[in-house]
């Protein structure tokens, strides 16, 4: 059918609203947190310093139902073959007034957010497109997924949000009273990666 338009080469993000336990999972949290970036901007949202936080034996079903919607991700919506390996898992913590830079997660391919105490004035999480074949500046009609270059997601009580992790984000201005609690975690790939035969391929 024409005409038609066509998403080429899309960037697909995967939102889900899961049954957790909040206050259970908040009473559990005890990890000590800094302040993101350099460790040292209190202006900023915080991070545990633990950054394995799901290895833990009391957060197991927790990761069994982030694991069970990373799968829903990969091999139903990406249709991937390959089976992937969660390896690192963190606490978020931001306070009133407080928010995060622009950021990206290196040495992973897909990351995750796992929204565990927020409201909607409790920051949203914003996403960038650096677009680097951008010439010109244009001012669209109105946004649509193919002129714009941010892309903002309102936060709620038990949603999880996969993306894959090369998009710039963060965490916008707190306007709350609430301290916003979210769990974050990254992945990569396992097994054969690419084709066998040829100079790309790895095996992990």
């Amino acid at each position: 059918m024409f005409p038609q338009t066509i998403p080429m080469f899309a960037k697909c993000f995967y939102v889900n609203k899961i049954d957790i336990d909040s206050h259970k999972i908040l009473k559990g949290i005890t990890e000590k947190f800094i302040p993101s970036a350099d460790g040292t901007n209190t202006d900023l949202s915080q991070t545990s310093i633990d950054k394995n936080v799901l290895n833990k034996t009391k957060w197991k079903t927790l990761k069994n139902l982030i694991m069970k919607e990373l799968k829903i991700y990969t091999e139903n919506i990406l249709e991937y073959d390959n089976k992937f390996k969660m390896t690192t898992s963190w606490f978020t913590s931001s306070g009133p007034a407080k928010e995060s830079e622009y950021h990206c997660h290196k040495n992973s391919m897909i990351s995750c957010c796992l929204y565990i105490q927020c409201d909607q004035d409790s920051g949203n999480i914003s996403f960038m497109n650096y677009k680097q074949d951008d010439m010109f500046q244009l001012k669209p009609k109105k946004f649509n997924m193919y002129n714009n270059d941010s892309y903002e997601i309102i936060p709620q009580q038990g949603m999880i949000l996969f993306f894959p992790s090369q998009i710039y984000h963060k965490i916008l201005t707190n306007k709350s009273n609430l301290i916003r609690y979210s769990l974050a975690c990254n992945f990569v790939p396992t097994g054969d990666i690419y084709y066998k035969d040829t100079d790309s391929y790895l095996k992990i």
